[in-house]
């Protein structure tokens, strides 16, 4: 979808999709429900035999924090990681319907199209900035992270 932060990346790794797993379980906590104490390991979420659901273990609260989406499958000479990196659907539902109630709420007090467009310009403005400030570096901290632990370049 338009405005929503997306990223995908596609690599190759030497590791077979079972060492590949298990090496990416030692780096992820089990997310428990209403807990967020993901302890000492970089990743907080899910790992199955042939994917994972995961996000960044930070300190204090991210809205723009990516989650990662995976799937690890066997080719020639090892696996072939993919990648998805986008904000929590919520997140994304939240982010539009923010927009589009700034944008009735701008136009049922009377005011003119340019103040809507500028109000909707505004938020718009204000979202790329938290992309930029909130989400593509932890894409890329992930992503350097992910690389590490699959052996890849």
């Amino acid at each position: 979808m338009i405005g929503i932060p997306y990223q995908r990346i596609v690599f190759q790794s030497q590791l077979q999709p079972v060492l590949a797993v298990a090496r990416l379980k030692t780096d992820v906590t089990e997310r428990r429900w209403l807990i967020f104490l993901g302890g000492d390991k970089e990743f907080v979420g899910h790992v199955t035999s042939h994917g994972f659901r995961l996000f960044r273990n930070v300190r204090g609260r991210n809205f723009y924090l990516p989650w990662i989406i995976g799937t690890i499958q066997a080719n020639g000479f090892g696996s072939q990681i993919t990648i998805i990196s986008t904000v929590h659907p919520a997140v994304a539902v939240l982010m539009v319907g923010l927009l589009v109630y700034a944008a009735c709420t701008v136009s049922a007090h009377g005011a003119g199209i340019l103040l809507t467009c500028l109000t909707v310009a505004a938020f718009v403005l204000l979202h790329l900035i938290m992309c930029v400030i909130g989400f593509n570096p932890e894409v890329e901290r992930a992503r350097t992270r992910l690389r590490e632990l699959f052996g890849t370049d």
